[in-house]
């Protein structure tokens, strides 16, 4: 499979308070009840990596774009549009290339629910899903304090091949969603 080409998206472009919202720490938790341990956060920074404490990180300076991804990996990307593609579009389509080479052993991805964007369409059809029953209070990296809810619900994708690991996906995430798993698509 081909690498990525380089894209580099300035944070500017993503929100106008802040790009840094990251995953509060009972999603983490529960994140962890599936895979133990978190290898990889690709879209961090080292405040965000303070609640998600992966073993390594990439930073927005490290463009975790650019770079193979390795483990188990957790990937809540920044979040708005990058010459009119989706960034959550462009991060699941990276993920989804480093699981097809094999760099990684798994990955929960954190996107907004995107009914009716081929992106989203695409992944659902594919991957197991857990979306939420309740909207996630993200932590405002300015502040550190819980931003309220957030505006949309959201949506954990899991890509792995193992099926330990997809019972696991369930049986921690159906107390915070209702998961979908995929075994024939019609439509």
């Amino acid at each position: 499979m081909q690498r990525s080409r380089r894209i580099q998206i300035p944070s500017a472009l993503v929100s106008k308070e802040t790009n840094e919202w990251y995953t509060p720490p009972e999603i983490i938790s529960i994140v962890k009840d599936v895979f133990g341990t978190i290898a990889l956060d690709p879209a961090s920074s080292s405040k965000a990596n303070e609640i998600v404490q992966a073993k390594y990180i990439y930073t927005e300076k490290d463009d975790g774009l650019t770079k193979d991804w390795f483990g188990k990996v957790f990937v809540n990307p920044p979040f708005g549009t990058y010459k009119g593609k989706s960034l959550a579009g462009i991060w699941l389509d990276k993920c989804e290339e480093e699981y097809a080479c094999n760099h990684i052993y798994g990955a929960i991805f954190l996107t907004h629910s995107r009914p009716g964007y081929g992106w989203y369409e695409d992944a659902i059809r594919k991957w197991p899903i857990c979306q939420t029953k309740d909207r996630i209070s993200f932590i405002n990296g300015n502040t550190m304090e819980p931003s309220g809810k957030s505006k949309t619900a959201q949506t954990f994708f899991l890509m792995t091949g193992y099926h330990d690991i997809e019972q696991r996906f369930v049986e921690v995430f159906s107390n915070i969603g209702r998961i979908i798993v995929p075994k024939a698509v019609i439509g």
